[in-house]
């Protein structure tokens, strides 16, 4: 997606010393979250695990714009 390289962009700005950082949490969350979404799936079914995958991206866009 759009997320991280936006979040790069923006971390650059003001926080350049902590892009090492932030790969390193990116790469955490996607594996982390891979297992997770199926977890969900299996427990609480397809339709409600991409609702909430919606809700996040959604909460991070919220993030982005309220930087700007």
């Amino acid at each position: 997606g759009r997320f991280f390289p936006l979040g790069i962009k923006y971390i650059d700005e003001d926080y350049h010393q902590m892009i090492p950082w932030a790969w390193s949490v990116n790469g955490t969350t996607s594996v982390v979250g891979s297992v997770v979404a199926i977890l969900l799936a299996i427990n609480l079914g397809f339709n409600l695990t991409i609702l909430i995958g919606l809700i996040a991206y959604l909460f991070t866009l919220g993030l982005i714009l309220k930087k700007k």
